[in-house]
């Protein structure tokens, strides 16, 4: 089943959004079972600055690249394979993604505009590890919040330096709780305080002073 810009309409009306596509700042596509989204679909909602895509079975994004305006998105629980350069990463005002729950391999370098600070990536097939992600990742300069929770990142060299070294110093949030070098790396939470000046919470616990 296909997002058509007429199925979008008649959900926004039955949000109580507004019937011209232009003035929506929000659109809840949730739990529709859709597969994919038609090129134009979204062409007219050129305000729209959340988004929310949850719970269907889109395995592209292609065809979001028109929300221009897109600060916020909700993508959990689908088959996505991959994320093409050219869907978010020329989002001028993009911050937070959620793609948790898909079946992500790779994440491309140039996937996610600079501007994202939020990056939730659960539950995904990230099979090589952190070589995987890193690619997507590296660009995003003022990272906030990072969290890989549930996915296959080993221990290793490059894994020690991802977490330790690579991430911005503007990190105040990272999870990693699920992945096997999560409980292999000694003195874990103190290199993580040593490393993140702004951290406050490791895998879902506060940092106290």
């Amino acid at each position: 089943m296909e997002v058509t810009a007429e199925a979008l309409c008649k959900l926004c009306k039955s949000h109580g959004y507004y019937s011209s596509p232009e003035l929506n700042e929000r659109l809840h596509v949730v739990a529709k079972g859709f597969t994919r989204i038609h090129e134009n679909a979204m062409v007219e909602f050129t305000n729209v600055s959340a988004c929310w895509l949850t719970d269907n079975a889109l395995e592209s994004l292609e065809g979001l690249q028109h929300l221009i305006a897109l600060r916020s998105l909700w993508c959990q629980r689908n088959f996505l394979l991959s994320l093409s350069t050219h869907i978010l990463g020329g989002m001028q005002f993009l911050e937070s993604v959620d793609l948790s729950e898909n079946q992500l391999t790779k994440l491309e370098r140039g996937c996610l505009p600079p501007t994202v600070t939020t990056v939730i990536i659960q539950r995904n097939r990230f099979i090589n590890g952190l070589e995987d992600i890193w690619p997507g990742l590296e660009n995003l300069t003022e990272l906030r919040v990072l969290d890989c929770a549930h996915n296959r990142l080993e221990e290793g060299p490059s894994t020690e330096a991802f977490v330790f070294t690579k991430l911005p110093k503007s990190v105040a949030i990272l999870n990693f709780q699920g992945n096997p070098f999560r409980e292999t790396i000694r003195g874990y939470h103190r290199q993580i305080k040593e490393a993140y000046p702004k951290i406050s919470c490791i895998d879902d616990v506060k940092v106290m002073d």
